[in-house]
C-alpha cells in the first residue's frame, strides 16, 4: 500500500496512518508493505504528487452504543422489545448499520434484570413498612420532597444532586431520632430498651439489604457500560464474553424470546447476503421509508416528453422510455461518484449504497390478500411478510406499479462512521408521452449524546455509590414505577376469528431510529447533510437529462426545471440547524408544463 507524506515530510501507513521509519519496508503496527513516495520539495507537498488516501473507515460503535442504551434506558429497551419481539408475524424493520438481534438480546436482559431487582426491592420495602409502619411514613415523606426537588429541576446538575441527596438524608435521620425520642418519652424502659434488640434491628437490617441490593444493581450496570462495553472490549454476543457474571447479566431473560430473537437473527443475516434481491418494506402509519429517518426533502417533476429536433430543424422519432432503464442509467450515474475526489469528507461517496426497494403498507397489503395480489409478499397469515423478492419481480412493479406496492431505488451515503446516513428513494413513472420522476431525501441523525457518553467512563452512570444512595433514599416515591416494571406484560395485538389486523405486519420505525437524536450534533454534520444532498440531486438531474437526450427527446424543459429547482433550493445553516431550506421540511414540485410551483409538505 502507497505510503501517505505530511507537509513536514513524516512518512505514514496508508493503512493504519502511523509513522513508519526512513527505509521500512512493512508497517510495524498493521503489517502494511510500505512503497515510497517521492519525496516532497522544500518540505512541502508537490502538486503533482497526487498520492491517493483511501477512506479508512472509523469503528462502527452503532451496535454497541444501542446495546449500552438498553442497559441504560428502560424506554427505549421497551420499545425496541414491542416493536420487534412481540408480533411473531411483524416484518423485521431494516436497521442499516445495527446488529439487531445483539441488541434486542440486550434489552431482554437488562428487562428481566430490572424486574428482577425490582420485585426483590418491593418484597424488601413491604417487610420494611410492616415491621416499622413509622419510619416507613418519614421516609416516604422525605422520598416525595426529594422526588419533587430533583424532579422540578430537570438538568439538574450532580452538584445540586448531591447536596439534595445530603439534605434529604439529614433531614430522614433527624425525622428518625425524633420518632425514638417520642418513643422514649412515651414508653417505659423497659419497653424502649427492648426496641433495639428488636424492631430497630430489623429495621436497619432490612435498610440495609435494599440499599445493598440498588447498589449491586448499580455497580453491575456501571461495570458492563464502563468497562465491557468500551472500545475494543465489546462483545455484541454475551456468550463471547470473558466473564461467567457477564454472561449471565447479559443473558437474563433469553429463554423468554428465544423464537423470537432468532427471528430477528435470521432476518439480519438474510438483510446481509441478500444482495441480488429487493428489500421488502411493509409499514404501518404514513411513513413508508422505515429505517430511512425523517423526510427532509422531496423533489417532483412532471415533464411532457417532446421530440428533440434533428440537424435540419425537424423532429426526430424518439426511442421508447423504459422505466428499467432509466433507474439503471441512474443507478450508474450515481456510482460515479465512488470515484476517489475531495468532493465529500473522509471519501465518504465511495461507500455509496444502491438497494432496491418495494415499500407497502401493511392496511393494503391485508386489503388486497382475497384477490390474489402480485407481488406474493403475504401468503400464509401466519408467518411474517417476506423480507425480499427476486430483482425480476422487483423490477416488474417498475413498470407496472400498484397503489399498494411501489418500486424505488435507494441511494443511502453513511458518514461519521455510521452515525448519520442520508438516504434518497427515487421512483419514475412514464407513458411515453409523459415522464413522472419523484425522490426524496431522508436523513437518519447520530445517535443521542446520552447513549454516546459510555466513551467517557463514570458520566454515565456517575458514583456507583452515590447513585445507590440517592435510589435508596427515593425508593418509596418510586414504587409505582417498580410495580409497573414487575407486573407489566407485552401482549400481542388480540384478533378475533376470521379478523386480520394489520398492524400485526407492518413496521412502524427502526432500532436506529430509535435512538436517533433530536437534531444534528454539529455543524459540520449539518454541512455534510446538505452537502449530500445537493450532490445528489444534481447527479440525478445530469442523468435524466442524459437519459433523455440519448433517447432523442428536447431536454430544454427539463434543463429549466432542473436549474430553477437548484436555484430555489437555497440553504442556510445555523448553530448545526437546518433552517428554512430543502433540508428541513420543503417539498419541491417541478412541471415543465406550466413552469414551476413550490409548495410545502
Amino acid at each position: 500500500m502507497t505510503a501517505g507524506v505530511s507537509a513536514y515530510g513524516e512518512v505514514r501507513c496508508g493503512r493504519c496512518s502511523s509513522a513508519t521509519r526512513h527505509g521500512d519496508r512493512f508497517c510495524e503496527s498493521c503489517g502494511e508493505p510500505i512503497v515510497p513516495v517521492p519525496p516532497p520539495r522544500n518540505g512541502y507537498p508537490r502538486a503533482d504528487d497526487a498520492v491517493p488516501q483511501p477512506a479508512v473507515a472509523g469503528e462502527d460503535g452503532t451496535t454497541r452504543y444501542l446495546c449500552a442504551a438498553a442497559q441504560l434506558d428502560p424506554d427505549f429497551g421497551d420499545r425496541s422489545i414491542a416493536e420487534y419481539l412481540v408480533e411473531r408475524v411483524r416484518a423485521v424493520p431494516p436497521s442499516p448499520g445495527v446488529d439487531s438481534a445483539a441488541v434486542l438480546r440486550e434489552a431482554v436482559a437488562a428487562r428481566a434484570r430490572r424486574r428482577l431487582r425490582d420485585g426483590v426491592l418491593l418484597l424488601l420495602l413491604l417487610m420494611f413498612a410492616v415491621t416499622s409502619p413509622g419510619s416507613a411514613v418519614l421516609w416516604l415523606i422525605v422520598a416525595l420532597v426529594g422526588a419533587s426537588i430533583t424532579g422540578a429541576g430537570k438538568g439538574i446538575s450532580r452538584r445540586t444532586s448531591l447536596v439534595v441527596l445530603a439534605v434529604t438524608v439529614c433531614l430522614f435521620v433527624v425525622l428518625q431520632m425524633g420518632s425514638t425520642l417520642l418513643s422514649f418519652v412515651f414508653l417505659d424502659a423497659d419497653a424502649f430498651g427492648q426496641l433495639p434488640a428488636t424492631g430497630f434491628t430489623l429495621t436497619a437490617t432490612l435498610g440495609l439489604l435494599i440499599l445493598t441490593v440498588l447498589a449491586a444493581d448499580t455497580f453491575a450496570v456501571s461495570h458492563l457500560v464502563n468497562n465491557r462495553f468500551q472500545r475494543g472490549e465489546f462483545k455484541s454476543d454475551a456468550q463471547d464474553a470473558r466473564s461467567e457474571l457477564e454472561r449471565t447479566v447479559r443473558g437474563l431473560g433469553h429463554g423468554t424470546f428465544r423464537a423470537e430473537l432468532n427471528r430477528v437473527a435470521a432476518a439480519d443475516e438474510g438483510s446481509a447476503q441478500g444482495r441480488d434481491q429487493a428489500d421488502v418494506i411493509v409499514h404501518r402509519g404514513p411513513r413508508p421509508f422505515i429505517g430511512a429517518g425523517l423526510p427532509i426533502d422531496d423533489t417532483v417533476v412532471a415533464l411532457p416528453l417532446e421530440p428533440a429536433p434533428d440537424a435540419s430543424g425537424r423532429p426526430r422519432v424518439p426511442r421508447g422510455i423504459s422505466v428499467n432503464e432509466l433507474h439503471q442509467h441512474v443507478a450508474d450515474a450515481l456510482a460515479q461518484l465512488k470515484a476517489p475526489s475531495s468532493l465529500a469528507p473522509s471519501r465518504r461517496l465511495e461507500g455509496l449504497i444502491v438497494r432496491e426497494q418495494v415499500l407497502i403498507p401493511a392496511d393494503r397489503l391485508v386489503m388486497n390478500l382475497s384477490r390474489r395480489s402480485w407481488p406474493p409478499v403475504l401468503g400464509d397469515l401466519r408467518r411474517p411478510p417476506a423480507a425480499h423478492l427476486p430483482l425480476g419481480v422487483a423490477r416488474q412493479l417498475a413498470d407496472a406499479p400498484q397503489e399498494w406496492a411501489r418500486y424505488y431505488r435507494c441511494f443511502r451515503i453513511e458518514a461519521w462512521d455510521r452515525d448519520l446516513a442520508t438516504s434518497c428513494y427515487f421512483f419514475a413513472g412514464t407513458d411515453q408521452h409523459m415522464l413522472y420522476l419523484e425522490w426524496t431525501h431522508c436523513a437518519l441523525l447520530p445517535i443521542r449524546q446520552w447513549y454516546r457518553r459510555i466513551d467517557r467512563p463514570g458520566n454515565v452512570v456517575g458514583d456507583p455509590l452515590i447513585q445507590s444512595l440517592a435510589d435508596w433514599v427515593l425508593l418509596p416515591a418510586t414504587v409505582a414505577r417498580r410495580l409497573r416494571s414487575v407486573f407489566h406484560r407485552f401482549r400481542p395485538i388480540v384478533q378475533r376469528p376470521g379478523e386480520v389486523v394489520p398492524d400485526r405486519y407492518g413496521a412502524a420505525g427502526s432500532l436506529r431510529e430509535f435512538a436517533a437524536d433530536e437534531d444534528v450534533q454539529s455543524y459540520f454534520q449539518a454541512a455534510d447533510t446538505v452537502r449530500y444532498v445537493k450532490i445528489v440531486d444534481a447527479a440525478l438531474f445530469r442523468a435524466v437529462g442524459q437519459y433523455l437526450e440519448s433517447h432523442g427527446y428536447s431536454v430544454v424543459e427539463f434543463q429549466k426545471v432542473a436549474n430553477q429547482t437548484i436555484t430555489n433550493n437555497t440553504t442556510t445553516i445555523s448553530g448545526g440547524t437546518f433552517k428554512d431550506s430543502a433540508v428541513g421540511s420543503g417539498t419541491n414540485t417541478r412541471t415543465g408544463a406550466s413552469g414551476p410551483s413550490k409548495g410545502t409538505a
